[in-house]
C-alpha cells in the first residue's frame, strides 16, 4: 500500500508577519508591522482593523500603532468602536493615539465624549486633536456639548477623574462654545 505524505502548504510572508504580530515580542511585532505595511497597505488596513476586536489588548495595542503608521482614514470608526467598547476601558489609549493621526473633523460630538469620559491616556490624545485639528460643527453641535458639559458638572461623578481635569476640558469647551458669541 502506497502512502501519500500530507504535505502542509508553506505559510505566506503576510501570514508570518500577521503571526509576528500576535506572538512576537515588542521589537518583533513592531517590525512585522511595518513590513506589513510596506509589502502591501492595503492588506494591514484590513488587518490590522479587524484586530482592533481582539480581546488580547498587547495584540490591540500593535495594530492601532501600524493604524497610526498607516494614517488612512477608514480606520477611524473601527478605532472609535473599539475605544468606547466598556471591556477595552482601561486599554484604550494607544487606540486613541492612533485616532490622533487620523482626520477627525467631523467629529467633534464624538471626541468631546472622550475628552469628557475617557481615562488619562485617552485625554491626553483627544486633547492633541482637539488642538490640532479644524472641525466641522454647527450651532446644535456646540449647545450638545454645552449641555453635556454643564450636566457632568452637576453629576461630576459621570466624568472620571473631574477634579483633576475639568480646568482643562472647561477650556477646550470654552474654546468652541466661543463661536456661539
Amino acid at each position: 500500500m502506497l502512502k501519500l505524505a500530507h504535505h502542509m502548504p508553506e505559510p505566506t510572508p503576510i501570514e508570518l508577519l500577521k503571526s509576528e504580530i500576535q506572538n512576537g515580542n515588542y521589537k518583533a511585532a513592531a517590525e512585522a508591522t511595518a513590513l506589513f505595511i510596506k509589502i502591501d497597505r492595503s492588506a494591514a488596513l484590513d488587518y490590522f482593523i479587524s484586530q482592533l476586536t481582539n480581546d488580547d489588548p498587547v495584540v490591540r495595542d500593535r495594530v492601532a500603532l501600524g493604524l497610526y503608521d498607516l494614517q488612512d482614514n477608514k480606520a477611524v470608526g473601527p478605532l472609535l468602536k473599539a475605544i468606547n467598547k466598556p471591556e477595552n476601558s482601561n486599554y484604550n489609549g494607544t487606540l486613541a493615539f492612533a485616532l490622533s493621526a487620523l482626520d477627525c473633523s467631523t467629529l467633534l460630538k464624538e471626541i468631546f465624549d472622550l475628552l469628557f469620559y475617557g481615562n488619562a491616556e485617552v485625554r491626553m490624545s483627544v486633547e492633541v486633536i482637539l488642538d490640532e485639528q479644524i472641525f466641522e460643527f454647527n450651532k446644535a453641535d456646540l449647545l450638545s456639548i454645552e449641555a453635556k458639559w454643564e450636566s457632568i458638572k452637576k453629576n461630576p461623578q459621570d466624568c472620571p477623574y473631574f477634579e483633576k481635569y475639568n480646568e482643562q476640558i472647561q477650556y477646550f469647551v470654552d474654546s468652541f462654545l466661543a463661536y456661539l458669541k
